[in-house]
Protein backbone atom coordinates (compact mmCIF):
# COMPACT_ATOMS: atom_id res chain seq x y z
CA UNK A 1 0.00 0.00 0.00
CA UNK A 2 1.51 3.40 -0.99
CA UNK A 3 2.26 5.99 1.66
CA UNK A 4 -0.54 8.51 2.08
CA UNK A 5 1.72 11.52 1.39
CA UNK A 6 2.99 9.99 -1.83
CA UNK A 7 -0.57 9.10 -2.82
CA UNK A 8 -1.66 12.74 -2.39
CA UNK A 9 1.38 14.03 -4.27
CA UNK A 10 0.70 11.81 -7.30
CA UNK A 11 -3.04 12.58 -7.43
CA UNK A 12 -4.42 14.03 -10.65
CA UNK A 13 -7.99 15.29 -11.19
CA UNK A 14 -10.38 13.29 -13.34
CA UNK A 15 -11.73 14.83 -16.54
CA UNK A 16 -15.09 15.50 -14.85
CA UNK A 17 -13.31 17.29 -11.98
CA UNK A 18 -11.39 19.46 -14.44
CA UNK A 19 -14.68 20.34 -16.14
CA UNK A 20 -16.24 21.11 -12.74
CA UNK A 21 -13.37 23.52 -12.09
CA UNK A 22 -13.93 25.22 -15.46
CA UNK A 23 -17.66 25.52 -14.66
CA UNK A 24 -16.91 27.02 -11.24
CA UNK A 25 -14.35 29.50 -12.60
CA UNK A 26 -16.78 30.73 -15.26
CA UNK A 27 -19.13 31.64 -12.40
CA UNK A 28 -16.41 32.93 -10.05
CA UNK A 29 -17.23 29.96 -7.79
CA UNK A 30 -20.78 31.21 -7.27
CA UNK A 31 -22.75 28.12 -8.20
CA UNK A 32 -25.18 25.57 -6.78
CA UNK A 33 -24.08 21.93 -6.40
CA UNK A 34 -27.31 20.71 -8.05
CA UNK A 35 -26.61 22.84 -11.14
CA UNK A 36 -23.02 21.62 -11.31
CA UNK A 37 -24.10 17.97 -10.98
CA UNK A 38 -26.68 18.44 -13.74
CA UNK A 39 -24.12 20.13 -16.00
CA UNK A 40 -21.66 17.27 -15.46
CA UNK A 41 -24.32 14.57 -15.74
CA UNK A 42 -23.42 13.09 -12.37
CA UNK A 43 -25.10 12.86 -8.98
CA UNK A 44 -24.73 15.40 -6.20
CA UNK A 45 -23.38 12.56 -4.08
CA UNK A 46 -20.50 12.08 -6.50
CA UNK A 47 -19.51 15.72 -5.99
CA UNK A 48 -19.84 15.37 -2.22
CA UNK A 49 -17.59 12.31 -2.41
CA UNK A 50 -14.94 14.38 -4.19
CA UNK A 51 -15.08 16.82 -1.27
CA UNK A 52 -14.23 13.98 1.11
CA UNK A 53 -10.99 13.30 -0.77
CA UNK A 54 -8.09 15.30 0.76
CA UNK A 55 -6.13 15.42 -2.49
CA UNK A 56 -9.14 16.73 -4.41
CA UNK A 57 -9.85 19.37 -1.78
CA UNK A 58 -6.22 20.48 -1.71
CA UNK A 59 -6.26 20.83 -5.54
CA UNK A 60 -9.67 22.56 -5.56
CA UNK A 61 -8.70 25.11 -2.89
CA UNK A 62 -5.39 25.84 -4.64
CA UNK A 63 -7.16 26.40 -7.96
CA UNK A 64 -9.84 28.57 -6.31
CA UNK A 65 -7.13 30.68 -4.62
CA UNK A 66 -5.35 31.17 -7.95
CA UNK A 67 -8.64 32.20 -9.56
CA UNK A 68 -9.48 34.75 -6.86
CA UNK A 69 -5.99 36.22 -6.94
CA UNK A 70 -6.38 36.66 -10.69
CA UNK A 71 -9.45 38.83 -10.00
CA UNK A 72 -7.68 41.24 -7.62
CA UNK A 73 -6.75 43.74 -10.34
CA UNK A 74 -10.41 44.00 -11.32
CA UNK A 75 -11.45 44.45 -7.68
CA UNK A 76 -8.81 47.14 -7.13
CA UNK A 77 -9.90 49.00 -10.26
CA UNK A 78 -13.57 48.99 -9.17
CA UNK A 79 -12.65 50.14 -5.65
CA UNK A 80 -10.53 52.92 -7.13
CA UNK A 81 -13.38 54.07 -9.37
CA UNK A 82 -15.75 54.19 -6.41
CA UNK A 83 -13.22 55.83 -4.11
CA UNK A 84 -12.48 58.60 -6.63
CA UNK A 85 -16.08 59.26 -7.60
CA UNK A 86 -15.77 57.77 -11.09
CA UNK A 87 -18.24 55.05 -10.29
CA UNK A 88 -21.18 54.47 -8.00
CA UNK A 89 -19.51 54.30 -4.64
CA UNK A 90 -19.75 54.42 -0.94
CA UNK A 91 -17.59 55.29 2.03
CA UNK A 92 -16.72 51.66 2.74
CA UNK A 93 -15.17 51.24 -0.70
CA UNK A 94 -13.05 54.33 -0.21
CA UNK A 95 -11.99 53.17 3.23
CA UNK A 96 -11.01 49.73 1.97
CA UNK A 97 -9.06 51.30 -0.88
CA UNK A 98 -7.19 53.58 1.52
CA UNK A 99 -6.42 50.75 3.95
CA UNK A 100 -5.06 48.63 1.13
CA UNK A 101 -3.01 51.14 -0.82
CA UNK A 102 -2.15 54.19 1.31
CA UNK A 103 0.73 53.26 3.63
CA UNK A 104 0.07 56.35 5.78
CA UNK A 105 -3.63 55.65 6.28
CA UNK A 106 -4.59 54.29 9.68
CA UNK A 107 -8.24 53.74 10.52
CA UNK A 108 -9.37 55.64 13.60
CA UNK A 109 -10.01 52.37 15.41
CA UNK A 110 -6.35 51.39 15.03
CA UNK A 111 -4.69 54.72 15.86
CA UNK A 112 -2.42 54.61 18.85
CA UNK A 113 -2.25 57.56 21.17
CA UNK A 114 1.22 57.87 22.59
CA UNK A 115 3.37 60.44 24.27
CA UNK A 116 6.73 61.91 23.34
CA UNK A 117 9.02 59.53 21.42
CA UNK A 118 6.27 56.90 21.33
CA UNK A 119 6.25 56.53 25.11
CA UNK A 120 3.24 56.57 27.40
CA UNK A 121 1.04 59.63 27.64
CA UNK A 122 1.83 61.52 30.82
CA UNK A 123 -1.23 62.78 32.62
CA UNK A 124 -0.95 65.45 35.22
CA UNK A 125 -3.67 66.08 37.72
CA UNK A 126 -3.66 69.34 39.55
CA UNK A 127 -5.50 69.34 42.85
CA UNK A 128 -5.98 72.08 45.35
CA UNK A 129 -5.67 70.48 48.79
CA UNK A 130 -8.31 72.80 50.20
CA UNK A 131 -10.79 71.57 47.55
CA UNK A 132 -9.99 67.96 48.42
CA UNK A 133 -10.46 68.56 52.16
CA UNK A 134 -13.66 70.51 51.50
CA UNK A 135 -15.07 67.68 49.34
CA UNK A 136 -14.18 65.15 52.01
CA UNK A 137 -15.93 67.18 54.72
CA UNK A 138 -19.05 67.54 52.52
CA UNK A 139 -19.11 63.78 52.00
CA UNK A 140 -18.79 63.19 55.74
CA UNK A 141 -21.59 65.66 56.45
CA UNK A 142 -23.81 63.86 53.89
CA UNK A 143 -23.06 60.53 55.60
CA UNK A 144 -21.00 59.17 52.70
CA UNK A 145 -17.63 59.20 54.39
Amino acid sequence: MPAKGKELKNWLPEQSQEYALKYAKERDFDYVINDLAEELGISRQAIWNWNKTPAFMRWWKKEREIHFKSLLDRVHAKAFQRATGKGAGNVQDAKLFMERFDPDYIPASRKEISGADGGPVKAYISLDIDDVIGAQKEAEDDGEG
